[in-house]
């Protein structure tokens, strides 16, 4: 009979691993107590001199500082042309500039930055909303008013932030703002409740979940922020235990997302929102129930969760980049640290410290979430004393869920994608692939430009680094893929001879009738003698029909001579079958989110061919 309750439970953890153990918390839930409140000086005075000496640096650029105003006209313009920089721009610089001096008043405690910390909680606190123009909406991809409704505030990833943040400082801060004046921290709990708590236990929005919806990393980067408002500040029992109920459903809504495999479908960049988000909401639920929720650890699937970064990591600041995902998207550190830790995961934790001491940032300057930054001072020191050695890659790993295969061997590293079109932040790029040599870029995903009015909305797939054409991919008949679950790739395999490793797959049906396609099928192989080929075999529903060209992102310009490409001294591609000329442009770098990947333009190569084969050889 016992036997099988355990397996009940096992099951029912399975589904819903997170709701099932909060119901069966039957204590009263605790205040959450991370780290150190200013007033407790002896574990301010141990932190790390030249890290203390640096936090101080940056909010001493902030002694004085005038806080902008976040005007109507500014809010106005995203639903005016699109453009969410002006606004976001105004509204993290007040963040950055908060978290700094609160950070260096809990360091030095002689009120030297109080007034300037004031300043910026009543500007927070007076502004008409905390959310962005983007996210100005109450349904799920819906278009927003052109300004905020200060009545009913919205519940979206910075306005939870923001509640976190103001939580934050009144943990770490509390008793010294009551030594100037009482009402400040009466203001902030007035503003929390009222944009908040109150809204998040009365209403439903999307990224809460419910039934089958899909969700994204909106959902545990809220309901992270959102247990941290209601844990790091006092609130009424019962508003906590139903925040804590409802938290944890959605935790769970966002692991259905996710397969065994624990592979991020939105990309290395976006596990810091999803997947260390998750991590950081367990660790608030263990904080409340004193460690009810650690076994939540020795699950396999959320054990592969969190070592997925380690995988997708190419070499030095390069990372795997398929969807919206940069292929710099900053080095790990802190989290993905305690993340191993806790999983019990030694190679995560060497990764991890690795980085972070090679990094030369020890302190997130641009950072709006104060947590993370309390984090880092007071996780430094054990992670800077953690005893590294070489970090030893994986040499193949092949994510099911999302069709990644992954595969390093001798000079190359190979990632190709063998998914769908319907990701998360999703490109249209079924079938692409990205090529290092000597762990130099070679052939690479572009990734995604500056967010604007365009890119969450029904026009996304007219921005162009959305589209299969600037990937490594076929334009059949005048066709590019389309996006949707159904366009995707089929009867995907992974193999190895005696020559070499190759993924095959079917990319038929990730493109439109119009393509005239009858089939296609695909075939990258990694070969023992030292090349990469990509095989490319259609077939035209018709004989009339071969107009196809093949695209491929190249990070360095390159040299053509007949048939072939030559790159530096180092690559060459040779394209064998009936090809005509090859055409190359030039790719302009000039977006600012682009620049921090790619430290020049790229170059995007197209060879016509009217062959039903196509040999790409990449020595």
């Amino acid at each position: 009979m016992y036997a099988n309750i355990e397996v009940v439970l096992y099951i029912c953890y399975t589904e819903n691993m997170i709701y099932d153990r909060a119901v069966l918390y039957t204590k009263k839930l605790k205040d959450y107590q991370p780290y150190p409140k200013a007033s407790y000086r002896h574990k301010w005075e141990q932190l790390d001199g030249d890290l203390k000496q640096y936090t101080l640096d940056i909010a001493n650029k902030y002694s004085g500082y005038d806080y902008p105003r976040l005007t109507a006209a500014m809010f106005m313009r995203f639903g005016e042309d699109g453009n969410r920089e002006a606004y976001e721009k105004q509204y993290f610089h007040i963040r950055y500039a908060i978290n700094a001096l609160v950070l260096a008043e809990c360091i030095e405690n002689q009120g030297t930055y109080l007034k300037d910390i004031v300043n910026g909680i009543f500007a927070i606190c007076e502004e008409t909303a905390w959310h962005f123009p983007a996210h100005n909406t109450y349904k799920r991809d819906a278009k927003g008013s052109l300004l905020a409704d200060y009545d009913r505030p919205v519940l979206a990833l910075f306005s939870c932030e923001t509640g976190a943040l103001l939580a934050t400082i009144d943990y770490v801060l509390g008793e010294q703002l009551d030594a100037v004046c009482p009402l400040i921290r009466k203001r902030i709990k007035s503003e929390l409740g009222r944009r908040i708590i109150e809204p998040y236990l009365s209403e439903h929005f999307w990224w809460m979940g419910r039934g089958d919806e899909p969700m994204n990393n909106w959902t545990v980067w809220c309901t992270q922020n959102i247990l941290l408002t209601f844990f790091l500040v006092e609130w009424p029992e019962a508003k906590r235990q139903e925040a804590f109920q409802k938290a944890a459903k959605s935790m769970d809504y966002f692991l259905k997302e996710y397969g065994d495999d624990g592979c991020c479908d939105e990309g290395a960049i976006y596990y810091r929102k999803s997947g260390l988000c998750f991590f950081t909401a367990v660790e608030c639920m263990n904080g409340i129930t004193g460690g009810h929720f650690l076994d939540v650890y020795k699950e396999t699937k959320i054990y592969n969760i969190a070592e997925y970064i380690f995988h997708v990591h190419i070499h030095g600041s390069y990372y795997v980049n398929f969807a919206d995902c940069s292929a710099v998207p900053g080095p790990s550190g802190i989290k993905e640290y305690l993340f191993g830790k806790s999983t019990h995961n030694q190679q995560l934790m060497n990764y991890a410290a690795v980085d972070y001491q090679e990094a030369n940032d020890r302190m997130l300057e641009e950072e709006s979430n104060l947590f993370y930054n309390l984090q880092k001072l007071f996780e430094h020191d054990e992670v800077m004393g953690y005893r590294t050695h070489p970090v030893q890659p994986v040499s193949e790993k092949y994510y099911e869920s999302v069709g990644l295969w992954i595969r390093r061997k001798d000079a190359y590293y190979l990632a190709v994608k063998a998914g769908d079109n319907a990701d998360s932040h999703n490109h249209n790029d079924t079938g692409s692939y990205i090529l290092f040599k000597d762990n130099q870029p070679v052939i690479v995903d572009i990734g995604v430009e500056t967010y604007q009015g365009k890119t969450f909305s029904q026009d996304r797939y007219s921005i162009w680094t959305m589209q299969s054409d600037y990937h490594n991919l076929p334009t059949i008949n005048g066709q590019m893929q389309l996006p949707g679950e159904k366009h995707c790739a089929k009867n995907v395999t992974i193999n190895r001879d005696e020559n070499s490793d190759y993924i095959q797959m079917n990319l038929t049906e990730a493109y439109p009738l119009e393509a005239n396609c009858k089939s296609y099928m695909r075939t990258i192989a990694l070969f023992n003698s030292g090349y990469v080929q990509i095989e490319d075999k259609i077939q035209a529903g018709s004989e009339e029909q071969h107009k196809w060209i093949t695209n491929m992102i190249l990070y360095n310009k390159p040299r053509i001579m007949g048939n072939c490409l030559h790159i530096n001294k180092d690559v060459k591609i040779e394209f064998i079958g009936a090809i005509e000329p090859i055409e190359v442009e030039v790719l302009p770098i000039t977006d600012e989110r682009l620049m921090q990947s790619w430290d020049h333009d790229l170059y995007r190569v197209r060879v016509h061919y009217n062959s039903e084969e196509l040999l790409t050889r990449i020595y």
